[in-house]
């Protein structure tokens, strides 16, 4: 392997990103950070990105942290049609989600293909 590529894992270790495609669009992001706490970021295009943490052990951080920031998400968007449909089926996919699914299957199950980005 080379040295770039050695940087570039090194840089992204701790990191998951994924674009997140409903219907065949590109409606926003999810990137999780991993340390002492996961960190999530997410964003539906339009809107804007909020985060959610959580620590501890014995669980699905990751899981907890997206879930955390999908609730602050705002409610009303507006006119924005393409952000308040991802919104709604973003909402839609979590609240249909089993206890214990993650987060990434809660919004495969949900209508959404989750591609990974890093």
């Amino acid at each position: 392997m080379t040295k770039i590529y050695d940087q570039f894992d090194a840089a992204t270790r701790s990191i998951t990103a994924a674009a997140l495609l409903l219907g065949g669009d590109n409606v926003g992001r999810i990137v999780i950070k991993f340390g002492a706490a996961a960190t999530a970021y997410v964003q539906i295009w339009g809107t804007e990105m909020t985060s959610g943490r959580a620590t501890g052990g014995g669980y699905d951080k990751a899981s907890a942290a997206v879930l955390n920031a999908v609730a602050k998400l705002p409610i009303d968007v507006g006119h924005n049609d393409t952000a308040a449909a991802g919104l709604k089926a973003l909402r839609n996919a979590f609240a249909n989600a089993s206890s214990g699914t993650g987060w990434d299957r809660a919004l495969r199950d949900g209508g959404f293909v989750v591609a990974a980005v890093i």
